[in-house]
């Protein structure tokens, strides 16, 4: 569906509602109503935690629920004059189509009531199975105070259990929420724990996540000696190497911290200077990369250099490294003078805004904000490369 399918009624000069009619409802259409119909409207910010979806694939599902006829957004005109969405709730056929509160949970009822009377027959094996003991236990003691999404998200383990396999985190949110992007379960994850009755990681196979690394340095893991500049342009180590790490030792106590995943490739090809090892950070640090620092930090690591876009953000990376090891962090690659030197684009008002607030709350690498600012553009790590040099 485009624009042209869609309405638009103004609610004053930075106000207006979108409508559509006539397209084809999404999948798993009336779940994605009953969780709309949970309040009054819902927060465009808050989609992905509301639907149980990436934000990108809820953003989808809400524009597929527009162009049906069956949800509404509300937006608001930005500082640019670009129109962004504010928040969405249901329309009268939306409402129609959606079902009844109540029958949501009757239906979930039903489901849980189903599981319980098979397993009051279930094998021998079943009933020593500790996890499907733990989960058994649960929904009879503690599963009626419980959100519903970690109702059915138990279930649906439940069920890959009773059939001997390991359930995995895409295929149940499949199952559970109707797309195969990673299981959100923030909400609800101490739930889990205690259904399963142990953590979830422990039941649930996830998708691996590693910290993308080159350097002069060298451990062990199960018995084997390895080192991290014999795979270029990175070497992956997952959650599990990191757990089994062993012997840290590193030729440099300084790391070189890059967040764009071109730069950092680039930057080991050409022959990274010293012997400062390299990581990847992919913008804000995830889990597995702060990992990867705390063992190196535990190891001798005492500095690190990062390299990112001269923006706001790239400053917030920056802070959060520090805030995150409890390390001094310098910019590298970073210097003021580059802003005249290399390709790079305005600032928006929401820069403006973030460097103003940083420079009045005198954080770190104040002058470099106050750079960026005072030259009005921002400049991408790319353009070290693409300016030449």
């Amino acid at each position: 569906m485009t624009d042209a399918t869609r309405s638009f009624a103004l609610l004053g000069r930075d106000r207006r509602i979108v409508r559509g009619c006539g397209g084809p409802e999404p999948p798993r259409c009336e779940a994605l109503l009953a969780s709309l119909l949970e309040g009054s409207s819902a927060q465009w910010r808050g989609l992905g935690r509301r639907l149980g979806a990436e934000p990108l694939t809820a953003e989808t599902l809400i524009w597929a629920l527009v162009d049906a006829g069956l949800a509404e957004v509300e937006e608001r005109r930005d500082r640019r004059g670009d129109w962004r969405p504010l928040r969405c709730r249901l329309t009268p056929l939306g409402k129609e189509r959606a079902p009844a509160p109540c029958d949501v949970e009757d239906s979930l009822q039903r489901e849980v009531a189903d599981w319980l009377r098979r397993w009051e027959t279930a094998t021998a094996d079943h009933r020593a199975h500790p996890v499907l003991c733990s989960i058994a236990h649960w929904l009879v003691e503690a599963m009626p105070g419980a959100r519903p999404r970690a109702v059915r998200t138990v279930l649906a383990t439940a069920q890959r259990l009773a059939i001997g396999e390991v359930p995995i985190e895409r295929a149940l949110s499949l199952i559970v929420f109707g797309n195969t992007k990673s299981l959100r379960v923030e909400e609800f994850r101490d739930e889990l724990t205690v259904a399963f009755g142990r953590p979830m990681d422990d039941v649930i196979r996830r998708h691996a996540s590693a910290a993308l690394v080159y350097g002069d340095f060298a451990f062990t893991i199960h018995g084997t000696r390895m080192r991290a500049d014999w795979s270029l342009p990175w070497l992956a180590l997952t959650e599990q190497s990191l757990a089994n790490m062993q012997d840290l030792t590193l030729a440099s106590d300084t790391l070189v911290t890059i967040e764009n995943l071109t730069c950092f490739e680039s930057f080991v090809n050409e022959g990274p200077p010293g012997a400062a090892s390299v990581l990847w950070t992919g913008g804000f640090l995830g889990g597995t990369e702060a990992r990867f620092l705390t063992v190196m930090r535990d190891a001798g690591l005492r500095r690190i250099r990062h390299w990112g876009d001269l923006d706001p953000d790239g400053l917030a990376i920056m802070a959060h490294l520090g805030s995150v090891t409890g390390l001094p962090v310098e910019p590298f690659r970073m210097a003021p003078e580059l802003l005249d030197r290399l390709p790079g684009r305005p600032l928006t008002e929401r820069d403006r805004g973030l460097l103003i607030q940083w420079i009045a709350q005198d954080k770190p690498w104040r002058g470099l904000a106050e750079a960026i600012l005072a030259r009005g553009v921002k400049v991408e790590q790319e353009a070290w490369y693409a300016g030449g040099m």
